[in-house]
């Protein structure tokens, strides 16, 4: 059996820089997915695509936006998965888990499918407590390299019970 190497870094990203690269930003329930072989990134990689059920869309650039209006699904691509007998995994990307609800922070259409913004950062698990519903911060999160002036987004958003989070992503507009 070969080993493995665990090796990510990315730019730990604001809240405004996060909001801004994202052309849709929604609670979403993932409901199938499948991976194969793609060109992604000017490589051939397995990728995993995945179907996600809109529950309530917080921010959307409709100019940008190519969508039909009144979409009640999408499809997320994330690099990594299971195609046959090989598994390849992308440590930092976001691991969309089947009905296991999230906020995401997606990018523009591009081949029919969205990519998830930073990477893991731009995923947040939900979790119950208190009466509410409150973001966490994703478990594929890679290690953040952090802007000395900057508060990364998974340290404002993380935590934050869902009407705080709203209210902090539509003052970072």
């Amino acid at each position: 059996m070969p080993s493995t190497a665990e090796a990510t870094t990315a730019l730990a990203l604001d809240l405004e820089d996060l909001v801004r690269a994202s052309y849709r930003v929604a609670l979403v329930t993932p409901t199938r997915s499948s991976a194969g072989w793609e060109q992604a990134d000017g490589q051939r990689r397995i990728v995993t695509r995945t179907t996600v059920l809109l529950q309530d869309v917080w921010h959307s650039t409709p100019e940008r936006d190519q969508s039909e209006p009144g979409e009640q699904e999408m499809v997320v691509l994330t690099l990594g998965g299971r195609a046959g007998d090989l598994q390849q995994r992308v440590h930092g990307e976001a691991v969309l888990r089947q009905d296991e609800p999230v906020l995401l922070f997606t990018g523009p259409l591009h081949h029919e499918a969205r990519r998830v913004v930073g990477m893991a950062q731009g995923q947040y698990p939900l979790s119950r407590g208190d009466g509410g519903l409150y973001l966490e911060r994703s478990r594929d999160l890679p290690q953040l390299v952090r802007r000395p002036s900057s508060r990364p987004a998974v340290d404002v958003l993380a935590r934050l019970d869902l009407p705080a989070a709203r209210r902090a992503i539509e003052a970072a507009r």
